[in-house]
């Protein structure tokens, strides 16, 4: 019989970086579980709990709400006749926004959800084509450097860079291509990432199975490089 049982762990850290946290044990029959934890730790630095006893799987979480339930699904807005593909989601000040390319009418569209992410109604703010007069485009990732906002659109073979200034509520820039040519083909996902000084746009792509890497010299603002695909 397998039964789960939760288990509240209270830590003291340091600069207050954890109080609490519950963890979701299963296991089989009577078994005994236990887990060693540091007794403080400093800002920034990563906590590792190790297991010991007899367990088939654990889980945590710090939400206040479960994420094992399930969820529940509302419509917001409609489709704009647009063909939306995905929608990047950004935060600046409390306020949340969502960013969504349409095809069939080539426009980028705002959602203006307030202060909180739950509000049913948006706010829908059309963007226009950013002059590229595309049916192909996909994917926009939202990134922030400096203060400063931008965007970075897949079509097709093509990365476009958009910037929004300092405000994500700012009509953003004509979009400047900054890339173009293989072995991007049909991308589905991008993400930006940065490591130390070093900043990178990953792309995976449905037409070859290939997931590409640009790499940005020392700013996103950089005109990137294409390293060797992945």
């Amino acid at each position: 019989m397998k039964m789960s049982y939760p288990v509240r762990f209270g830590l003291a850290l340091f600069f207050g970086l954890l109080n609490s946290f519950s963890i979701n044990l299963g296991f089989s029959q009577c078994g005994t579980v236990d887990f060693a934890a540091p007794s403080s730790a400093c800002l920034g630095q990563n906590i590792e709990f190790v297991p010991s006893g007899s367990y088939s799987n654990y889980e945590w979480d710090f939400c206040s709400g479960d994420l094992s339930q399930a969820p529940a699904a509302s419509a917001i807005a409609n489709s704009f006749g647009g063909y939306g593909f995905k929608v990047e989601l950004a935060e600046q000040n409390g306020s949340y926004y969502g960013f969504m390319l349409t095809r069939a009418n080539n426009r980028l569209d705002r959602f203006d959800f307030g202060s909180n992410v739950n509000n049913s109604s948006p706010v829908v703010v059309n963007l226009g084509g950013l002059g590229i007069n595309s049916s192909t485009w996909r994917v926009i990732e939202i990134v922030e450097e400096g203060g400063n906002y931008f965007g970075f659109i897949c079509d097709n073979n093509l990365v476009y860079r958009i910037d929004f200034g300092t405000s994500l509520t700012n009509a953003p820039s004509p979009a400047q291509l900054i890339y173009s040519g293989a072995p991007i083909s049909t991308p589905i996902d991008m993400v930006a990432v940065e490591q130390g000084s070093s900043k990178y746009i990953f792309i995976a792509n449905l037409g070859n199975d290939v997931l590409v890497r640009l790499k940005f010299n020392l700013s996103f603002t950089d005109i990137p490089t294409l390293l060797n695909p992945i």
